[in-house]
Protein backbone atom coordinates (compact mmCIF):
# COMPACT_ATOMS: atom_id res chain seq x y z
CA UNK A 1 0.00 0.00 0.00
CA UNK A 2 1.26 3.51 -0.83
CA UNK A 3 1.89 6.04 1.92
CA UNK A 4 0.05 9.22 0.89
CA UNK A 5 2.41 11.48 2.90
CA UNK A 6 5.50 10.00 1.23
CA UNK A 7 3.97 10.40 -2.21
CA UNK A 8 2.98 14.01 -1.44
CA UNK A 9 6.52 14.78 -0.20
CA UNK A 10 8.02 13.30 -3.38
CA UNK A 11 5.65 15.30 -5.57
CA UNK A 12 6.55 18.50 -3.70
CA UNK A 13 10.27 17.78 -4.11
CA UNK A 14 9.89 17.09 -7.83
CA UNK A 15 7.74 20.17 -8.43
CA UNK A 16 10.25 22.40 -6.61
CA UNK A 17 13.16 20.79 -8.43
CA UNK A 18 11.36 21.33 -11.72
CA UNK A 19 10.75 24.96 -10.90
CA UNK A 20 14.44 25.37 -10.08
CA UNK A 21 15.71 23.79 -13.28
CA UNK A 22 17.13 26.27 -15.75
CA UNK A 23 16.85 29.25 -13.42
CA UNK A 24 19.97 31.33 -12.96
CA UNK A 25 21.59 31.08 -9.56
CA UNK A 26 21.12 34.15 -7.45
CA UNK A 27 23.34 35.45 -4.72
CA UNK A 28 22.41 35.11 -1.09
CA UNK A 29 20.31 38.07 0.03
CA UNK A 30 21.90 40.67 2.23
CA UNK A 31 21.43 39.78 5.88
CA UNK A 32 20.11 43.28 6.55
CA UNK A 33 17.22 42.66 4.14
CA UNK A 34 16.23 39.54 6.06
CA UNK A 35 16.65 41.28 9.44
CA UNK A 36 14.49 44.20 8.26
CA UNK A 37 11.76 41.76 7.24
CA UNK A 38 11.91 40.16 10.68
CA UNK A 39 11.70 43.58 12.34
CA UNK A 40 8.71 44.54 10.17
CA UNK A 41 6.61 42.16 12.27
CA UNK A 42 5.90 43.23 15.79
CA UNK A 43 7.52 40.61 18.01
CA UNK A 44 5.01 38.59 19.95
CA UNK A 45 5.34 38.46 23.75
CA UNK A 46 5.62 34.66 23.46
CA UNK A 47 8.73 34.88 21.25
CA UNK A 48 12.12 34.43 22.85
CA UNK A 49 13.85 35.41 19.59
CA UNK A 50 14.05 34.83 15.84
CA UNK A 51 17.23 33.37 14.39
CA UNK A 52 18.49 33.29 10.81
CA UNK A 53 19.79 29.75 10.44
CA UNK A 54 20.61 29.54 6.72
CA UNK A 55 21.11 32.25 4.13
CA UNK A 56 22.36 31.13 0.73
CA UNK A 57 21.56 31.51 -2.96
CA UNK A 58 18.66 29.03 -3.01
CA UNK A 59 17.25 29.02 0.49
CA UNK A 60 16.64 30.88 3.70
CA UNK A 61 15.80 29.28 7.01
CA UNK A 62 14.63 31.16 10.06
CA UNK A 63 13.39 29.93 13.42
CA UNK A 64 10.91 31.54 15.77
CA UNK A 65 11.87 30.40 19.25
CA UNK A 66 8.92 30.54 21.65
CA UNK A 67 9.35 31.07 25.40
CA UNK A 68 6.33 28.89 26.12
CA UNK A 69 3.86 26.90 24.09
CA UNK A 70 1.97 29.32 21.84
CA UNK A 71 -1.30 30.54 23.34
CA UNK A 72 -3.53 28.99 20.67
CA UNK A 73 -1.22 26.09 19.89
CA UNK A 74 -0.80 25.32 16.22
CA UNK A 75 -3.01 28.22 15.15
CA UNK A 76 -0.53 30.69 16.65
CA UNK A 77 2.60 29.00 15.32
CA UNK A 78 0.97 28.65 11.90
CA UNK A 79 -0.01 32.33 11.76
CA UNK A 80 3.39 33.50 13.03
CA UNK A 81 5.51 31.33 10.71
CA UNK A 82 3.38 32.13 7.67
CA UNK A 83 3.46 35.87 8.43
CA UNK A 84 7.24 35.79 8.78
CA UNK A 85 7.72 33.79 5.56
CA UNK A 86 5.53 36.28 3.68
CA UNK A 87 7.35 39.27 5.24
CA UNK A 88 10.72 37.84 4.17
CA UNK A 89 9.51 37.10 0.61
CA UNK A 90 8.05 40.60 0.31
CA UNK A 91 11.21 42.16 1.80
CA UNK A 92 13.34 40.32 -0.75
CA UNK A 93 11.06 41.56 -3.55
CA UNK A 94 11.36 45.16 -2.32
CA UNK A 95 15.16 44.75 -2.31
CA UNK A 96 15.17 43.75 -5.97
CA UNK A 97 15.08 39.97 -5.62
CA UNK A 98 12.38 37.75 -7.07
CA UNK A 99 11.97 34.76 -4.76
CA UNK A 100 9.71 32.97 -7.25
CA UNK A 101 11.92 33.52 -10.31
CA UNK A 102 15.07 32.80 -8.30
CA UNK A 103 13.47 29.57 -7.02
CA UNK A 104 14.33 30.54 -3.47
CA UNK A 105 12.85 28.39 -0.71
CA UNK A 106 12.08 30.15 2.56
CA UNK A 107 11.60 28.00 5.65
CA UNK A 108 10.34 29.41 8.94
CA UNK A 109 10.38 26.97 11.84
CA UNK A 110 8.57 27.30 15.17
CA UNK A 111 10.26 25.75 18.21
CA UNK A 112 10.28 25.97 21.97
CA UNK A 113 12.60 24.69 24.66
CA UNK A 114 11.18 22.00 26.92
CA UNK A 115 12.48 19.59 29.50
CA UNK A 116 12.56 15.91 28.65
CA UNK A 117 11.50 13.20 31.09
CA UNK A 118 15.03 13.08 32.53
CA UNK A 119 15.14 16.85 33.02
CA UNK A 120 17.40 17.38 30.02
CA UNK A 121 16.67 20.49 27.97
CA UNK A 122 15.55 19.76 24.41
CA UNK A 123 13.92 21.60 21.54
CA UNK A 124 10.36 20.79 20.50
CA UNK A 125 9.44 21.43 16.87
CA UNK A 126 5.95 22.93 16.62
CA UNK A 127 5.79 23.17 12.84
CA UNK A 128 7.12 25.15 9.90
CA UNK A 129 5.97 27.38 7.07
CA UNK A 130 7.46 27.04 3.62
CA UNK A 131 7.49 29.67 0.88
CA UNK A 132 7.14 27.66 -2.33
CA UNK A 133 8.58 29.44 -5.36
CA UNK A 134 6.69 27.17 -7.77
CA UNK A 135 3.42 28.51 -6.33
CA UNK A 136 4.62 31.91 -5.07
CA UNK A 137 2.79 31.02 -1.88
CA UNK A 138 3.21 29.75 1.67
CA UNK A 139 2.11 26.48 3.25
CA UNK A 140 2.29 25.32 6.87
CA UNK A 141 3.19 21.86 8.12
CA UNK A 142 2.33 21.07 11.69
CA UNK A 143 4.56 18.82 13.74
CA UNK A 144 2.76 15.57 14.37
CA UNK A 145 2.36 14.74 18.05
CA UNK A 146 4.13 11.59 19.11
CA UNK A 147 7.00 11.93 16.68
Amino acid sequence: MFDVKKIAALLLAFSCAGAMAGEPASTAPDGQVVKAAVKSLLPRPQWANVSIDTRDARSLALTIHYKTEPEDGFATSEADTEALAIAVAQGLAKAGHSPAKESRLIFVYATRDILGVTGEKRVEMLGWALYRPDQDGVTFERKLRGM
